[in-house]
């Protein structure tokens, strides 16, 4: 993730390289908030005490799995299979209280962020935040103390304790860090006047999904004439929801785009794009 390369700059250095940037993000942070810091059934920690109710919560990790209740139980077993196995092997070596993040840098950040992150050419980004001494330091706290955000915490407290005061949008530090270092916290988070919608921060896919219904639909049947999709998931009942279901949300518009990236990838017909570099 740090300073990683596009292997797509190797094949269009001689064209890019005078014109390579480099970006720093801020990204990576949410990896020091504790187990709940992207998962939030993690927060209270009660996995802790319940072992054996830690798979149902590594099903559903992100968001609930097969929201539409379309996969075939052939796929579906396989990924609960493939999660209980991840756990299997990992709860051997690691400890219990660090398991959620460490599938939280194997999976999401390695297989979904990284790429997504380093896939322009001629673009380099580099993430600071996602630094392993950091995070060797993170992991020797309590989950308690990583839920808490106390590593965030003294680190503003030590560089800019002029920070810790002023509220966040939409979240406040924990109550028990008030006075820590002798500085006061914000009890109340930042009131934009603005009321956040899921729906306003993804308008192209939506935009996207309701005004292609039909050409959706005529791709998905497509698929399910000419290739085995329907060994994967129910087409017809997809189908039927996109022609019908009004006002999607973002876990419904994810599921039918997700659908289209496997009906492409399996009708084998998607358009050949030539990497003319940074221009």
């Amino acid at each position: 993730m740090e300073s990683y390369i596009c292997p797509w700059d190797g094949a269009t250095a001689e064209r890019t390289i005078k014109n390579i940037t480099s970006d720093m993000t801020g990204f990576g942070g949410e990896l020091y908030r504790g187990p709940g810091g992207h998962a939030k059934q993690f927060k209270n920690l009660s996995f802790m005490d319940n072992k054996d109710a830690i798979l149902s919560k590594f099903i559903n990790y992100h968001q609930k799995m097969d929201p539409l209740n379309i996969l075939s139980s052939l796929y579906k077993n396989a990924q609960i299979g493939w999660f209980y196995g991840w756990l299997e092997e990992n709860i051997k070596s690691v400890r219990f209280d660090v398991l959620p993040e460490k599938f939280f840098v194997e999976n999401r950040l390695s297989n979904w962020n990284g790429p997504l992150a380093q896939n322009v050419t001629g673009r380099i980004k580099l993430m600071p935040l996602l630094s392993p001494k950091v995070a060797r330091l993170v992991f020797k706290l309590s989950p308690e103390a990583r839920n808490k955000e106390l590593f965030h915490y003294s680190v503003m407290a030590k560089l800019a304790p002029e920070l810790v005061s002023l509220p966040f949008l939409n979240a406040t530090w924990d109550k028990s860090l008030q006075g820590r270092f002798g500085l006061d916290i914000a009890d109340a988070p930042y009131d934009s006047g603005v009321k956040f919608t899921p729906r306003s921060v993804q308008a192209w896919q939506a935009q996207f999904v309701e005004g292609q219904r039909e050409e959706i639909v005529h791709l998905l049947e497509r698929a399910a004439e000419y290739t085995n999709i329907r060994e994967i998931f129910d087409v017809d009942k997809l189908c039927e929801y996109v022609r019908e279901k009004e006002g999607m949300n973002t876990i419904e518009i994810k599921t039918i785009l997700s659908s289209i990236a496997v009906a492409i990838t399996l009708l084998n017909d998607q358009e050949s794009v030539e990497d003319l570099g940074q221009v």
